[in-house]
This record gives C-alpha cells, structure tokens and sequence, in this order.
C-alpha cells in the first residue's frame, strides 16, 4: 500500500510539473514602460476604466493604492513572466513572474511571447 501511494504521488509531482511547464509559456513583458498588473481582474478593468475616462490622476492614486496594499505590482520591460490565463482571443493575460506563486492580470498587448 506503502508503495502504491508513493507512486501515486510521484506521477500526480511528474503531471504537476510538465503541466506547468506546457500549459504556461515564458514570455516577457514588452512595452515600453512599466506595466501594472493587478491580482483582482476586477482591479484591472477599474483601471482601465480610469485610463478610458482620461481621469489618469485618479488612476494613479488607485494604483498606488493597491501597489501598497499588495494587491498590483509594476513589470518592467523585458522582465520574464508565465502566462496563466491568456484570457481568450482578444482578453487580458494573467502572468506568473518567474520563481513566484503570485500571479496578475495585465493588458494583453503588454505580455510578448515566442511563437
């Protein structure tokens, strides 16, 4: 029985692990500035919905807010990210930073991957 288990735990490791490496491609960040992401994608259409409106001071205070919170970060161009969720064709993206378990939601045309 001993046996059975310890077997049963390596292959659900080994699916574990090929899961993750197959199902969330490493990419980058790739605008040209600094990108928020956001761990509610909730937060991320507030956001948006800021930016839309032109109302950017606003946007920024709800920012920083969250950053200090803990609820959103800031990537940097060129920083290594997973994708979690592509979030369909024309969706949001929500990425892993590389050797981190938190993960955000971004703008799609923010996260660069190879083909």
């Amino acid at each position: 029985m001993k046996t059975r288990l310890k077997i049963l735990v390596a292959i659900a490791t080994l699916v574990s692990i090929v899961g993750i490496c197959l199902g969330a491609p490493l990419c980058n960040i790739g605008s040209e500035a600094n990108v928020a992401g956001f761990i509610e994608k909730e937060d991320l259409e507030k956001f948006k919905q800021f930016i839309i409106d032109e109302d950017y001071d606003t946007g920024d205070m709800f920012l920083m807010q969250l950053i200090t919170t803990g609820k959103a970060t800031l990537f940097k161009k060129g920083e290594s990210v997973y994708v979690e969720d592509s979030g369909g064709f024309m969706g949001d993206k929500q990425v892993r930073r590389q050797g981190e378990i938190e993960s955000y939601w971004t703008l799609r045309n923010a996260v660069e991957c190879p083909e």
